[in-house]
């Protein structure tokens, strides 16, 4: 996966989750199986009507940024893990190690990470699977906050109109907001692994350049 690829996904995924939500809010009696036998033409208005809601509610999502509240945590342990490790073949020497705080200051450390992954071949293309798992891992944030919205606002529809199939969604959305608790933390081990591997190349390929640019990051 590209990273243009990654970023395009991140704005259609929580527009369409958010499409399903609004659609099951409107046509709660609706045969699904018949709907999906019945496919939809690109040429419809329907189509494309659900196309720019997508579009429009996931760039609303993106603009109000929700993401940083459930990925906060998982990115703070991230990022520790790809400091210590560059940092890890340094310990004895005095300069680094005695200034290891303000290296890793303002993103310096982080900086020089992607400088080495964007300009080695071999590091690149460990960066695709990283991307991949960085979809899930960001669809896992985007499905913990919508369906915590999602039960809240079918539970006040099944208040108002006592329908049952807003109950049901409710308890749907309510499970998958607890699974992301489960999935989350698997999705960061993962993301943690993969990006290991890139710092096993650069702390053995690049030992010498690694060493250098934290020595400038001091300066």
């Amino acid at each position: 996966m590209e990273q243009e690829t990654l970023h395009k996904l991140r704005m259609i995924t929580p527009g369409l989750i958010l499409l399903l939500v609004f659609f099951f809010l409107f046509q709660p009696d609706v045969d699904l199986k018949k709907l999906l036998n019945q496919g939809v033409s690109k040429d419809s208005i329907l189509y494309m009507a659900a196309a720019a809601g997508v579009i429009g509610m996931g760039v609303i999502y993106y603009l109000l940024d929700l993401r940083k509240y459930v990925m906060k945590k998982p990115l703070a342990k991230i990022r520790e893990n790809i400091e210590q490790e560059l940092l890890r073949p340094f310990l004895k020497n005095k300069k680094i190690s005695s200034g290891a705080l303000e290296i890793k200051k303002d993103r310096k450390l982080l900086n020089i990470f992607y400088s080495f992954v964007d300009n080695d071949k071999s590091l690149e293309k460990r960066s695709k699977e990283i991307y991949l798992n960085g979809l899930i891992w960001s669809t896992t944030a985007d499905a913990r906050i919508i369906s915590a919205f999602a039960a809240i606002l079918y539970l006040i529809v099944w208040g108002v109109t006592r329908v049952p199939q807003y109950l049901l969604f409710a308890k749907i959305s309510i499970v998958v907001f607890v699974l992301t608790f489960f999935i989350m933390p698997l999705v960061t081990k993962k993301h943690i692994g993969l990006s290991n591997l890139q710092l096993e190349l650069i702390v053995t390929k690049y030992k010498n350049e690694l060493q250098n640019e934290l020595l400038k990051a001091l300066k």
